[in-house]
């Protein structure tokens, strides 16, 4: 699944006019909008189920949706946060159903903290090769916190990206990665230990 040169949260005049053609009866569009954002949910799927045949196959379950309930989709809403809302729902869905298999996979090969080193692990463990352990520590947060803490440390994407996403205001994303941090920070932290 690569991505398409127009992949990426700026693109919503164009996806309305889509999704329009779409409800008009010309549903060979709806393939544009998976060009435009297979990468993006594949991206998101990855870091909620860890392997890569499932993430594309719940990419392809996330669309099938998004078009059976594209008669409801509301034109004055972004279609995105839109999307991204049934991608969650969909991906909660499948987790559950993995979660237990997942966290026996998910493992936590944290060295010690040099001595005089007192940074944020969280940032530690993200830039080092402890990824696995941060994916891990972010599917343990509450869902409120979880999804602004996947789409900004493991998609990258900025605070304004992530608030766009989520229909909140940055100021609202911002919190919640305060707190998230909190809990990965404890949670990171308690596991290096152990």
């Amino acid at each position: 699944m690569s991505d398409a040169p127009e992949d990426g949260p700026g693109q919503d005049s164009s996806d309305l006019d889509i999704v329009e053609e779409v409800l008009r009866g010309d549903t060979d569009r709806f393939r544009l909008l998976v060009v435009r954002y297979q990468g993006l949910l594949f991206r998101l799927a990855f870091s909620y189920l860890h392997d890569r045949e499932a993430a594309a196959d719940a990419v392809q379950d996330i669309f099938v949706r998004a078009f059976r309930f594209l008669p409801k989709f509301r034109r004055s809403r972004k279609f995105l946060p839109w999307l991204y809302t049934i991608a969650i729902n969909q991906l909660r869905t499948s987790h559950r159903r993995t979660r237990l298999s997942l966290l026996r996979e998910a493992a936590l090969d944290a060295q010690p903290e040099p001595a005089g080193h007192y940074g944020d692990p969280v940032e530690q463990f993200v830039d080092g090769e402890e990824a696995g352990a941060v994916r891990s520590a972010i599917g343990h947060l509450p869902s409120r916190l979880r999804g602004a803490a996947e789409l900004y440390y493991l998609q990258e994407l900025s605070v304004s990206e992530v608030a766009e996403l989520l229909g909140l205001t940055p100021e609202n994303v911002k919190s919640r990665l305060s707190r998230a941090r909190g809990r990965l920070r404890e949670w990171l932290l308690h596991h290096r230990r152990g």
